[in-house]
């Protein structure tokens, strides 16, 4: 069930738009595919997009809610109903949220390194802690075509923002190998329209700006006809100022730096019954934040840094028992542990799953068990039952539901002062029932779905004051969440011609309906930073190698006080809007795009009192040999 445009016509448009990427066939995002709502990018897209990071990419097609306090600052999503921590970042289908923070950075993953795979609903049978309301994974899904090939883009943008790309790919017999190094930087110095000004007034963002660069090497080697193996490495580094309130009448000097080291190795069998892959991961990350001018109990200067250290092993089995059944298995064993300037310890985790998938011609369905030990601690049982039905042509329905959790993060547990090592995981149900049609006919693709869910979380986990006015994590809430998703799109290619519209509404309503802390004023409000409201709306239109495309999103209010004193953020629309062409030549081709953000000059924010940038532009540069 991937949401894809235009599968059959893009493929007629499209010959060699996109450079090719390494395959990486992650066997546990195809195990997703049944039941649950997956979004990715199809070649198309790829083409018009001027290069985004992922948190632009998911506020633009998804119905994520991300927050961000400004561009190229650090970046977190959530999604039906559910927290920045229980939403889990894969890469590869190595879990990457951070082991102290239980978050992935989104503004430092580029979009363009990835063909990113959203999907959406509660999976911790299939993913573990964290994957209750949506999971995104970072593998590359396509292949290297024969020979050498290089891939350069550059992209000038407004508030001094410079982005570069090489992509270097060479294949010849069984040697794979991709290479890539990507720069981006920001003055950052963005016009907004300040609201709490009277009267309101544009004013110039300081102290926001930024720079990051990446380096990722893939090799594979296919060892004989049924094996295959493959090395990845992926480094980043970044500087960022972190600018104030806008109702904080001084510059700041804060600033934060990071470093990420992301490695991992994968063997793999592959024949008619078996399919079997083994894999190691090493992931380190490396934070600090400095305040020069905010002051300690110790009487110095903030100073503040954050390491964590992972090892993660892997191990995948698929059976084919007949050309209807597969049994499908997995291991994984995961050792973590972060050090800093307020806190120290590590944890371990292992866990098994297995299933059955059955697929007939009307019928497909999905059964899976997964066990965890969590520090020692036998979690209880999560299994995932799914089933999808086709009861007349394209018509389909789909029922899917599973017990889902999320360990408590290193910070929560050894933040000194204040940590917590007696916390319980967060635990509960998700499930969801789906109607939607799907056909490919007379060069048309058509897609429409529409999604009922709901979900029960127990052992919230809160900050909350304790003795002493020192704050401490502490399982405090049950939250209910139900609501409903749609999603629509309609492609259709006429000779020269391709037009696309798609469309999505989310309504989600998640409450605190009950809580330990006594007079928590939370109980009968909407969860924090969950949007009652979104939608995204969008057209492609393209004729010989022209393409014009807009997107607009329209994001409701957002409660942003426990207590649902008003103390809330706006509704705002934003829209977007590209034109691109792309050249053609003998062994390949350039695109130029020019792109115009947030065209109506919108004033809006995700994070109180930081602004969004208002009108911008984009020109973006691409060559594939």
């Amino acid at each position: 069930m991937l949401l894809l445009l235009l599968t059959k016509s893009v493929a007629q448009v499209d010959t060699s738009q996109v450079l090719p990427a390494v395959l990486v066939t992650d066997l546990r995002v195809k195990e997703l595919s049944y039941t649950q709502l997956q979004l990715k990018q199809d070649s198309v897209q790829l083409l018009i997009s001027p290069g985004v990071n992922m948190a632009d990419w998911l506020q633009q097609t998804s119905n994520a809610n991300v927050r961000q306090f400004a561009p190229g600052s650090a970046a977190s999503y959530s999604t039906r109903g559910t927290s920045s921590e229980q939403s889990s970042i894969h890469w590869s289908g190595i879990p990457i949220n951070s082991a102290a923070t239980g978050i992935a950075d989104l503004s430092l993953i580029p979009a363009t390194l990835f063909s990113p795979v959203f999907t959406v609903g509660g999976n911790a049978a299939f993913f573990g802690s964290g994957a209750i309301g949506g999971t995104v994974n970072l593998a590359d899904q396509s292949a290297i075509g024969d020979g050498f090939h290089v891939g350069i883009s550059q992209q000038v943008a407004s508030f001094n923002t410079f982005k570069t790309g090489l992509q270097l790919t060479y294949a010849r017999l069984k040697w794979k190998s991709k290479s890539t190094v990507y720069a981006e930087s920001s003055q950052n110095n963005y016009a907004y329209i300040n609201q709490y000004k009277i009267p309101e007034r544009e004013e110039t963002r300081a102290n926001a700006a930024y720079n990051q660069w990446h380096v990722k090497q893939l090799v594979g080697y296919k060892i004989n006809k049924h094996q295959s193996a493959e090395i990845e490495a992926w480094y980043n580094q970044a500087y960022r100022e972190s600018p104030t309130s806008i109702l904080v009448n001084k510059p700041s000097n804060a600033v934060l730096r990071d470093r990420n080291l992301r490695t991992r190795a994968l063997w793999q069998l592959d024949n008619n019954r078996n399919l079997v892959q083994a894999s190691y991961a090493y992931l380190h990350e490396w934070q600090t934040f400095e305040d020069p001018d905010l002051p300690t109990p110790s009487g110095g200067t903030t100073h503040d840094t954050n390491i964590t250290t992972n090892h993660v092993a892997q191990i995948n089995y698929q059976y084919k028992i007949s050309e209807k059944l597969k049994w499908q298995n997995g291991g994984q064993a995961q050792f973590s542990k972060v050090s800093g300037s307020n806190r120290v310890g590590n944890l371990h985790t292992e866990s098994l799953r297995t299933g059955l998938a059955l697929n007939t011609k009307n019928m497909h369905a999905q059964a899976l068990v997964r066990l965890e030990v969590w520090d020692g601690e036998l979690l209880p049982i999560s299994p995932f039952l799914g089933l999808r039905y086709t009861f007349f042509r394209n018509f389909n329905a789909s029922v899917n539901g599973s017990y889902v959790y999320r360990t408590p993060t290193l910070n929560q547990l050894y933040w000194v002062p204040g940590g917590n090592i007696n916390l319980k995981p967060e635990n509960g149900y998700t499930g969801e029932f789906a109607l939607y049609y799907s056909a490919q006919k007379n060069r048309q693709n058509i897609f429409v779905r529409a999604a009922l869910y709901a979900s029960a979380l127990n052992e919230y986990i809160q900050w909350v004051p304790g003795a002493n006015s020192i704050w401490s994590p502490q399982n405090v809430k049950q939250v209910e969440i139900y609501g409903l998703d749609v999603n629509a799109t309609y492609a259709i290619q006429v000779k020269q011609w391709y037009v696309a519209l798609r469309g999505a509404l989310s309504l989600n309503h998640a409450e605190t309906v009950k809580s330990e802390k006594q007079n928590d004023q939370s109980v009968g409000n909407q969860v924090l930073y969950q949007p009652k409201l979104k939608t995204t709306s969008g057209f492609t239109i393209g004729f010989e190698k022209w393409y014009v495309n807009a997107n607009y999103r329209f994001i409701g209010e957002v409660q942003t006080a426990y207590d649902g004193s008003g103390n809330s953020l706006d509704p705002y629309g934003v829209l977007d809007l590209s034109l691109s062409k792309t050249i053609g030549f003998k062994k390949g081709e350039t695109t130029f795009i020019a792109a115009f953000n947030n065209i109506t000059n919108q004033a809006y924010e995700t994070v109180p009192y930081f602004p969004m940038p208002g009108r911008n532009f984009s020109i973006t540069f691409k060559i594939n040999i």
